[in-house]
């Protein structure tokens, strides 16, 4: 359903992969892939992936953004939890403008962005990349 509506991709040509036969799997995934454009992939969602997710939005793209922290942010501008009730003043000291800046521009992009959060990146090769989502 997400391939569907994000990027009118048919599902049903969307096959399984066994990874217990990895060269076999890949080819099975890639298979019929020459049909499509796939859309963009930005690892990282700190201020570089951040960037780049804004870049390609202005070009009229609809970026996949992942990313391994449960928030953006990055490992300098990184999110506090929900319910946490320091400022940004505190948490990030003379980087604090900057750090609400990078909130504020992911946090405008999420309609036009497919962000996911808390997934791995394990691997890239051929086209594919091997993922690992929490929950």
């Amino acid at each position: 359903m997400i391939l569907e509506e994000a990027y009118g991709v048919d599902e049903s040509k969307v096959g399984v992969v066994d990874h217990r036969h990895p060269t076999s799997a890949r080819r099975q995934a890639l298979a019929g892939r020459h049909e499509m454009t796939p859309p963009p992939v930005i690892i990282g969602a700190g201020p570089a992936g951040i960037r780049a997710a804004a870049t390609l939005v202005e070009a009229g793209l609809r970026p996949i953004l992942l990313d391994e922290a449960p928030q953006c942010g990055g490992q300098i501008y990184r999110q506090p939890p929900s319910g946490f009730s320091r400022s940004p003043e505190t948490l990030y000291g003379f980087e604090a403008q900057k750090a609400s800046a990078l909130h504020n521009t992911i946090a405008k992009l999420q309609d036009r962005i497919d962000y996911r959060p808390n997934t791995l990146v394990w691997g890239c090769e051929a086209g594919m990349l091997d993922l690992v989502t929490a929950g």
